[in-house]
């Protein structure tokens, strides 16, 4: 007699090129693919959607980490068993720092910044565009203008221009002092 085979489609699944560690644990956690390995798909179109769902994370997750330009490839073979899962990374450059500028809005007279403002951010001009760092230096603005006599100083927009073919980001902070 056969073994009773559990209704579903096993798998097994691999990311394969260059991937940071940090982008690698990211989607650790983030992965459908993974979460629910254990939870067999009934048919291979529902393999596929999560495939193209983890495929989908792990670019956003690239362009977090400054990698604009980043492909993932889904590569499904079906052919063996388990079924092999294949998400092919493609990061493409990391994408530079153009500019940066700090703008103010509102009807309080904008302050006086320092020349080094940017350095005092923890950002400067062709550095890497991860959007980690760029959200701590909005924290450094502020706390900056706050021990300046600023305490209700806030950002109310960001505004990442990205440019494809120069894989560079230009960066406006906009400021209500």
């Amino acid at each position: 007699a056969e073994a009773e085979q559990a209704p579903g489609i096993p798998y097994t699944v691999a990311v394969t090129g260059q991937l940071t560690d940090s982008a690698r644990s990211v989607f650790d956690q983030a992965s459908e693919l993974q979460r629910q390995i254990d939870r067999l798909p009934s048919d291979i179109g529902l393999l596929r959607r999560r495939a193209r769902e983890d495929a989908q994370t792990l670019v956003q997750i690239l362009k977090s980490e400054g990698f604009f330009n980043a492909e993932v490839e889904v590569e499904i073979r079906d052919q063996s068993r388990p079924v092999e899962v294949e998400l092919k990374v493609d990061e493409g450059n990391v994408f530079l720092l153009a500019e940066a500028e700090v703008k103010f809005v509102g009807s309080a007279a904008p302050p006086d910044l320092p020349e080094d403002i940017l350095s005092i951010m923890g950002l400067h001009i062709g550095m890497t565009a991860v959007s980690s760092t760029l959200l701590a230096s909005e924290g450094l603005l502020l706390d900056y203008l706050r021990n300046r006599g600023r305490p209700y100083a806030r950002v109310v927009d960001r505004d990442a221009r990205v440019v494809l073919s120069e894989e560079t980001m230009s960066l406006d902070f906009v400021v209500n002092p």
